[in-house]
């Protein structure tokens, strides 16, 4: 709070936006823009200002809002996390859901059924990283096209393999010279040709 640095206004609250998040880099123009836009009901910065938030400057009644922004979506990676740097990354499965005790610290009150299953998604600001680099092939299709394509290599490997193996030669010559009727005898007499 900003009362802690100002005393005089107690109330009044400070929010540290890294650049990033309100201006985007143009490089046709070289240059950084504002990603603030202005409507008839308030000034909104924009959801880039906290990944998953909403602030809104009401300027008719001299108020700010924060707002939770569950539609926005971080950008499908191998990588996802939520803005705080200092959360540790968590591997989990994107279909994985968290139980009530789980989530307790996280979303109060909203469920006091312990067999209700809240997914990860809905938890809103959980402290909570995900890495989903890693998919599995469950459809019959993507077994399929993963047989076929080992069954390729499989053969690819084979035909290499045996073109690439020396072969003797040595006595294939000597089948063209002497056939199976002609014999070598070798106690001839040698005869002269005047």
């Amino acid at each position: 709070m900003a009362g802690d640095l100002d005393q005089s206004s107690p109330y009044d609250v400070l929010v540290a936006v890294p650049a990033t998040h309100y201006l985007q880099y143009y490089k046709h123009g070289n240059f950084y823009r504002s990603l603030i836009s202005l409507q008839n009901e308030g000034t909104i910065l924009g959801a880039s200002v906290m990944q998953g938030h909403n602030v809104l400057y009401d300027l008719e009644f001299d108020r700010i809002g924060f707002a939770e922004a569950p539609t926005c979506k971080i950008l499908r990676s191998s990588f996802e996390a939520d803005d705080d740097l200092f959360d540790e990354v968590q591997m989990t499965d994107p279909n994985q859901v968290a139980s009530e005790e789980e989530t307790e610290s996280y979303v109060d009150g909203e469920s006091s059924d312990p067999a209700e299953k809240v997914p990860l998604e809905s938890v809103g600001t959980a402290k909570r990283s995900r890495i989903s680099g890693v998919q599995y092939c469950t459809t019959a299709t993507c077994q399929s096209y993963t047989v076929v394509g080992y069954a390729f290599v499989a053969t690819a490997l084979f035909i290499a393999y045996n073109l690439s193996r020396p072969v003797d030669r040595s006595g294939f010559m000597d089948m063209f010279e002497y056939g199976d009727e002609d014999e070598i005898d070798f106690d001839a007499e040698e005869h002269t040709i005047l």
